[in-house]
C-alpha cells in the first residue's frame, strides 16, 4: 500500500469563509467613508446656515454681526451699537463646536467659487466673516474635510450679497 496522495491548496469551505470575511470588511469601509461624508457636509450646511442667520439677524436688529472660524469651531458674535459704524465691541451669541470626524483646514479672504487648491492648515483663522446692517459680507471661504481628507467641501461667502453656498470638493 502507497501513501495517500497530498493534496495543495484550499478547500471550496476555507475559500468561501474568507470571501465572506472580505465582504464584510470592505461593506463595514464603505460604510465609514459614508458617515464621514455626510458628516462633513452636514457641518458644512450647518456653516452655511450659521452664515445665513448672522446676515439676516444683521438685517434686522441693524448691528454688525461676525463669525469666527477656528480648528476647533466655529463662533457667532453681535455688535453691542446699532448702525453702520464699524463697531468696536461685540457680545457672543452662538457657539458650534467640530464634530471629531471635520476638521476645519483653512479661511481665504476671497471668494472661492471655482475648483482649487485649499490652503495650508491653519491658514486664516485670524480672519473673520463679517456681515453688516445692510446685507453685504467680507468675501471669504472654509475649507472643510474629514481627517483622511477624502471628502472635501468649501463653503463660500459673496461679499456683495452675503449669501453663503456649499461647493463639494477644493
Amino acid at each position: 500500500m502507497g501513501r495517500p496522495a497530498q493534496t495543495r491548496g484550499f478547500t471550496v469551505t476555507e475559500l468561501m469563509v474568507a470571501m465572506a470575511i472580505l465582504g464584510v470588511l470592505l461593506s463595514l469601509a464603505v460604510a465609514s467613508t459614508g458617515q464621514r461624508r455626510a458628516e462633513v457636509r452636514s457641518f458644512a450646511d450647518r456653516l452655511s446656515g450659521e452664515c445665513e442667520t448672522a446676515r439676516l439677524r444683521a438685517m434686522s436688529t441693524r448691528r454688525w454681526h461676525r463669525v469666527l472660524v477656528n480648528d476647533r469651531g466655529v463662533y457667532v458674535d453681535q455688535a453691542t451699537t446699532t448702525g453702520m459704524t464699524a463697531p468696536t465691541a461685540y457680545e457672543q451669541i452662538a457657539a458650534i463646536g467640530a464634530p471629531t470626524q471635520v476638521q476645519i483646514v483653512a479661511v481665504a479672504t476671497t471668494t472661492a467659487i471655482n475648483p482649487g487648491a485649499a490652503r495650508a492648515d491653519g491658514d486664516g483663522f485670524d480672519q473673520e466673516i463679517r456681515f453688516a446692517p445692510d446685507g453685504s459680507s467680507s468675501s471669504r471661504t472654509v475649507w472643510l474635510s474629514d481627517r483622511r481628507r477624502a471628502s472635501v467641501y468649501r463653503v463660500a461667502v459673496y461679499g456683495a450679497t452675503g449669501q453663503a453656498r456649499v461647493y463639494e470638493g477644493w
